[in-house]
C-alpha cells in the first residue's frame, strides 16, 4: 500500500497511524474491501494480509474506477 501511495504522490502515514489524505483513505478502503477485512493500516502489506494475483487485479480495477488512475499489476507487487 505504501508503494501505491507514493506512486500517487500521497505522503504515507506513519506506521500504525490511520490514513489521512483522501487518496490514503480510498486506497485503504479498496484494500479492505478486496481483502474482506474491516480495517487496513496504510503501512500494511497487501500480500501479508492474504492478497494474491487475482485480488491484485481487483485492486488495479478499483483504483482505476475510484481514483481514475491507471496502475499496472506490477505496481501492486512492488
Amino acid at each position: 500500500l505504501v508503494t501505491l501511495l507514493r506512486a500517487q504522490g500521497a505522503p504515507p502515514a506513519a506506521p500504525g497511524e490511520p490514513a489521512g489524505t483522501r487518496v490514503q483513505r480510498t486506497l485503504t478502503n479498496i484494500f479492505a474491501g478486496v481483502l474482506a477485512r474491516g480495517d487496513v493500516a496504510p503501512d500494511a502489506s497487501f500480500f501479508e494480509l492474504g492478497g494474491h494475483s487475482l485480488k491484485a487485479m481487483q485492486v488495479v480495477t478499483r483504483v482505476h474506477r475510484e481514483l481514475d488512475v491507471r496502475l499496472s499489476l506490477r505496481d501492486v507487487y512492488e
